[in-house]
């Protein structure tokens, strides 16, 4: 992928993928192209084993929204604070390899939105904030129970403490030490046990003054510096400082430089970070209603709106979890994430499958899907399960008539 971007990012005309040994093209290939991509990007980041080309244990480059460290599950529907940060690094530390990974997902992404397709990678706002050049407060911190929550939890204690609302996107927090006693570990923490913030920070032996991810020192001698209770104002300002200031500044910058060496990144700045998100990533909240999906879920091919099968997968996509209406979009349109626009810019047809099918196929390069003529939700669910599975492994994703 990387390849085929330095030699065709800067191209004005649309690329088209066609994989080997398959004979379907089109806008549902290519746009699993960059599905695909994303997923594998995804997979590497949460590869704690990975090494470099020296032979060298590679650290993670993102910080997963949810998991462990470098864990690339994002949370579905989390707003502004979902999704992947890059991890960073120490001043002036970020390898040359970093830099490059950074600039060539730029480079895709730029590409992909300049042929009308996304690259269905989580990425937090708070990360795209920054390449807007936009500051980024404590709203962008991982929730708590995320990798590093537990410096939102301080912040959250921090803001109470300094007695001011939490601060928008585009403001900062006031932060105040808090008293001793309060509570911290249920209110804050959200834990099944009360616990003060004094006790707390006792109870982890003798925290300093290091990152909580990466165990570097955030100022000169940090790793010396006791953190107490009167200081967390200051420890809290420190991490941010780190995080999306001084070790992310060369992912981001390389990021920026990657879309730019597609087209001019101006046009982009008109959109908030969460707006650019799904711009370049798809919308990560898979949201919808039976009069849009009604509109945008066409039946064809004989099959009519009073067909028991159309009835019953209308259903069943509004009962669908998040995770499942993102299986569905995969399976039919190769993409996992809904466009800006959501349904209307998919017009997804569904038509009856063949006879001796009991299992949904699909043609990703028309979002077409073919449905057996089930009864009861009961076979449509089943049948979508098996369908969805097989998918996975690139089994009943392309129907051949």
């Amino acid at each position: 992928a990387r390849r085929l971007m330095a030699a065709h990012a800067s191209s004005r005309r649309v690329l088209e993928i066609q994989f080997e040994g398959e004979s379907g093209f089109g806008t549902g290939v290519t746009q699993n192209f960059y599905s695909c991509v994303a997923n594998e990007l995804q997979r590497a980041a949460a590869d704690t084993t990975a090494v470099g080309a020296d032979g060298a244990k590679r650290p993670p480059v993102w910080l997963g929204a949810a998991g462990g460290d470098g864990g690339a599950t994002a949370l579905a529907g989390a707003g502004a604070t979902g999704g992947l940060f890059p991890r960073p690094v120490r001043d002036a530390g970020a390898p040359e390899a970093l830099r490059d990974d950074f600039f060539a997902l730029g480079q895709l992404m730029a590409k992909a939105c300049l042929d009308r397709f996304c690259v269905p990678l989580p990425l937090s706002a708070a990360f795209l904030a920054l390449v807007r050049g936009d500051p980024v407060g404590t709203w962008g911190l991982p929730p708590p129970g995320a990798t590093g929550g537990v410096v939102s939890a301080y912040a959250a204690l921090c803001r109470d403490a300094a007695g001011g609302p939490r601060a928008t996107m585009a403001a900062q927090d006031a932060l105040a030490a808090p008293a001793p006693g309060t509570e911290f570990a249920a209110r804050y923490l959200h834990l099944s046990y009360e616990m003060s913030v004094a006790d707390f920070l006792d109870a982890l032996g003798e925290p300093t003054f290091v990152c909580p991810v990466t165990g570097v020192a955030l100022c000169a001698g940090g790793d010396k510096r006791p953190l107490t209770v009167a200081e967390l104002p200051e420890f809290v300002r420190l991490v941010m400082q780190f995080w999306f200031r001084d070790g992310v500044s060369a992912q981001v910058h390389a990021f920026r430089d990657g879309l730019q060496s597609v087209f001019p990144i101006e046009p982009l700045l008109a959109f908030d970070a969460v707006e650019l998100r799904a711009l370049l990533c798809g919308r990560l909240e898979i949201e919808w209603e039976e009069s849009e999906l009604q509109r945008h879920i066409l039946p064809s091919g004989g099959l009519t709106r009073d067909a028991p099968a159309y009835r019953l997968l209308i259903e069943e996509l509004l009962a669908m979890p998040h995770a499942e209406r993102a299986h569905f979009l995969n399976f039919v349109t190769a993409c996992p994430h809904l466009p800006p626009a959501g349904l209307e810019m998919l017009e997804i047809e569904v038509a009856p499958q063949r006879a001796g099918l009991n299992t949904p196929t699909s043609q990703t390069c028309g979002n077409k899907l073919y449905l057996p003529a089930y009864r009861t939700i009961e076979e449509l669910r089943q049948g979508l399960h098996v369908a969805f599975a097989n998918a996975e492994y690139g089994g009943l994703h392309e129907n051949t008539n």
